[in-house]
């Protein structure tokens, strides 16, 4: 119906007449008439090629850490440069447990801005870090955990029920006053020798999750623990893993064995 709409008034004989049909001769008659009917359409294939392309690369190219410590900090801000460099340090004290040939650390912090020197903070943000740190510790994600002392109180008493247990692994009951195998300052360790900004660090403490035996049946739970655990024992003894190639969840740098001595 469209055709004999358009060629209303024409005569049959003008219709068929061979002389007034478009004839595309050229490459370039063929391609303008190509482009004018299927612009569209090439334009959306290439975008879709593109962004399987990019997803592809993405998928190719993911570094899986081998181990994700959370360091919550309550009071104050860490920032990415200072934990790029944590999660170096940290590497050196695990072990490449996906056999990737590199032991990789991602250091995830949540910065809560909850303490005094946490003014004008964009509430926004905050909660978006809160929510976060939520879904962390509902995925079981971490098992060591880093925090200063605003952070900690946080875990202890303000998500609902206490968090971080004792460092062998033992749930913390009542209002236990020792801290000493709940907490490990970060300040005592040969961790931060040689780091650029050790003193940012010195009133954070090392805890280690408390998780059920009921969470633990899950394998995958726990083979995250005892790696962890273990790596946690390694640093509190001060004995790294000598392993050459260790890097920082970036998976972008490496430490050689050079720096464990």
């Amino acid at each position: 119906m469209a055709r004999e709409r358009y060629l209303l008034h024409t005569g049959d004989e003008e219709i068929h007449d061979e002389d007034r049909e478009i004839k595309l001769v050229t490459k370039k008659d063929k391609w303008d008439n190509f482009w004018f009917y299927y612009k569209k359409h090439v334009i959306v294939g290439i975008i879709l090629v593109i962004l399987a392309g990019v997803f592809i690369y993405d998928m190719a190219t993911k570094v899986e850490p081998d181990y994700t410590v959370a360091m919550v900090v309550g009071d104050g801000y860490v920032s990415e440069q200072d934990t790029d460099e944590l999660e170096k340090r940290l590497a050196l004290y695990g072990e490449d447990l996906n056999g990737d040939g590199q032991t990789i650390v991602s250091v995830i912090v949540y910065n809560l801005m909850m303490g005094d020197s946490s003014q004008n903070v964009d509430p926004e943000m905050q909660t978006a870090n809160i929510v976060k740190f939520v879904g962390d510790l509902s995925s079981n994600e971490s098992a060591i955990f880093i925090t200063d002392t605003v952070g900690y109180q946080y875990c202890q008493q303000d998500v609902g029920s206490e968090v971080l247990g004792h460092l062998d692994g033992t749930p913390v009951t009542g209002d236990e006053e020792n801290m000493d195998t709940i907490k490990l300052p970060l300040g005592e360790l040969s961790l931060l020798d040689g780091m650029t900004n050790a003193e940012k660090f010195e009133g954070y403490s090392f805890s280690l999750r408390y998780f059920t035996p009921g969470q633990l049946k899950k394998e995958e739970t726990a083979d995250m623990y005892a790696a962890g655990k273990a790596m946690l024992d390694r640093i509190q003894a001060g004995t790294p893993v000598a392993e050459e190639n260790v890097s920082s969840g970036s998976g972008e740098d490496s430490v050689s064995e050079e720096s464990n001595g």
